[in-house]
């Protein structure tokens, strides 16, 4: 992937005060089994809301893994608390684990159905899978990953990480963690604006807890539209996706009147999107 387009923030003694709260938070619900005061939830939240901005900024996802370690050592030591604690099932609640017994099928159904009710996901840029099970904080990504581990833990060794690597829509719906239902701009359709997509699989089953289904493996569900060309118009670059819709994406904003909102503007063919940008070009 490409390069550092802009230096994460040097963290604050704020910053680095509240890491620390949440390192130690962390570790004292690691190594005694007791769970998060409200101080101690609230200085995790804040530390993690620190690191997704920063790493939010960093395109090299290698980088991105490293960050935190490398900023400072109570940041340092903040990541390496989650990373070191080998039983991951104490990384979430209770709950999230409920019940979670039976064939692998049923575990992995339980599982599913537990995270979807009780876990509490905040949308941002990739974490590594412990750091996302024991602060909710990651992409589809995190979440097919943390879900991954965490259904290994519980026995289910068929367990592993499936997904699309490449720009994708998917058809308006509810989505895990994110308000709305599409990303898209509203002078065009509206679709959900994927770079890559990402689930587990597990017995036979495909649980995708970004788009909240658990469906049987195989086959592109028909919501979800792969990229198959790019094209060109006056200037203006866009994607073409394989049920024919056309997205002018943002790296285009400069080029369209009023920018482009969202995660781009979306058209149902070629015609119409060249129609538009021949109408609101700058």
């Amino acid at each position: 992937m490409g390069s550092v387009t802009k230096r994460p923030a040097t963290p604050k003694k704020s910053d680095l005060d509240l890491a620390a709260k949440a390192a130690a938070a962390l570790q004292e619900v690691i190594s005694g089994g007791g769970s998060l005061d409200e101080e101690g939830q609230d200085a995790i939240d804040k530390t993690i809301q620190f690191i997704i901005t920063n790493i939010s900024m960093i395109e090299d996802p290698e980088e991105k893994q490293m960050w935190i370690l490398r900023a400072d050592p109570h940041l340092g030591n903040f990541d390496r608390v989650i990373r070191m604690n080998d039983n991951v099932t104490k990384l979430v609640p209770d709950e999230i684990l409920d019940g979670v017994q039976g064939t692998d099928r049923e575990k992995a159904d339980t599982l599913f159905n537990n995270f979807m009710a009780h876990f509490r996901f905040k949308y941002g840029g990739s974490t590594p899978a412990k750091v996302f099970l024991a602060t909710g904080a990651g992409d589809c990504a995190s979440l097919a990953e943390g879900y991954v581990l965490l259904l290994k833990a519980c026995g289910v060794g068929s367990a592993v990480k499936g997904g699309y690597d490449d720009f994708n829509l998917v058809e308006p719906c509810e989505s895990f963690g994110r308000p709305g239902t599409y990303s898209t701009d509203e002078r065009g359709l509206n679709y959900w604006v994927y770079a890559n997509h990402y689930w587990a699989e597990a017995e036979g089953r495909k649980y995708d807890l970004l788009l909240k289904t658990n469906t049987p493996t195989g086959p592109l569900p028909s919501t979800f539209h792969t990229k198959t060309d790019a094209g060109a118009f006056q200037g203006v670059a866009y994607y073409i996706y394989s049920n024919g819709a056309c997205l002018i994406r943002k790296t285009e904003d400069a080029k369209i009147k009023d920018g482009v909102k969202g995660q781009g503007i979306a058209f149902a063919s070629e015609e119409l999107v060249q129609q538009f940008i021949t109408g609101n070009k700058v």
